[in-house]
């Protein structure tokens, strides 16, 4: 098991960056059913006389092949994102239960990285702690409580590892497509994403069905091992 993770553009800093977008509204026998959009994303170092960057224009970017790939491409996006808030909530449900079952000051006592967890208040905050302060909190279980080493996803060291690592790049992903935005890159007009950061800076990243399946593979993984988790706690 791995995620297909999205690469970042590398992006020429000399390049001119553009981002423009149209639409057209769908009628079908005369009712109003949808609207086609067209977000483009141009970079280009081509420069016309007296210096200016050249901006292509041309009919494909307007397409009504490439509107209804927009609608499927938000789709996919927008699945992995929903599913994203499903297993967040599995997540909490299961952490929920663990500390009721486990103090959390012995929790907090088990290591160093564990008495670092103090600052998310668990005992009193745990219904506003992130995703990510979730997935932290979740790997300091696995690491610590070797109660869930019967479970066959967790049962040596190395796929401890790979489900700790897995987690943390499932959820960084997940933020990447819960923020970004969604372009056609010209010429090819494959579809990539504009993530913007706190800080305000921004990065685009390429999204293909190979990482929309991979996934969805991954979230599969994730609710299995936290239901077998699950059940090993119930026998406690």
């Amino acid at each position: 098991m791995h995620i297909i993770r999205p690469d970042i553009l590398n992006i020429d800093e000399e390049a001119l960056i553009v981002e423009f977008s149209t639409h057209q509204k769908v009628y079908i026998e005369g009712e109003f059913v949808d609207i086609l959009v067209f977000p483009t994303l141009v970079l280009t170092n081509e420069k016309e006389g007296g210096g200016k960057f050249h901006l292509p224009v041309v009919d494909e970017m307007f397409t009504k092949e490439l509107g209804y790939k927009f609608n499927n491409y938000t789709y996919g996006v927008g699945k992995i994102v929903r599913l994203g808030e499903i297993n967040k909530d599995n997540l909490h449900f299961f952490i929920r239960e663990y500390f009721e079952k486990n103090d959390v000051e012995a929790f907090y006592k088990r290591s160093a990285e564990c008495e670092k967890m103090r600052e998310y208040h668990i005992e009193k905050s745990l219904e506003i702690l992130t995703y990510g302060n979730l997935k932290n909190i979740m790997r300091l279980i696995i690491k610590t409580d070797d109660s869930f080493y019967e479970i066959e996803e967790l049962n040596d060291s190395s796929k401890r590892k790979k489900f700790r690592q897995i987690y943390e790049n499932y959820v960084v992903d997940r933020d990447r497509f819960t923020h970004g935005k969604l372009f056609f890159l010209y010429p090819d007009f494959r579809p990539v994403l504009r993530v913007m950061e706190t800080n305000g800076s921004s990065y685009y990243i390429n999204y293909s069905k190979d990482i929309f399946l991979s996934n969805l593979e991954v979230f599969d993984y994730l609710e299995s091992v936290i239901s077998k988790m699950k059940q090993v706690l119930s026998k406690g």
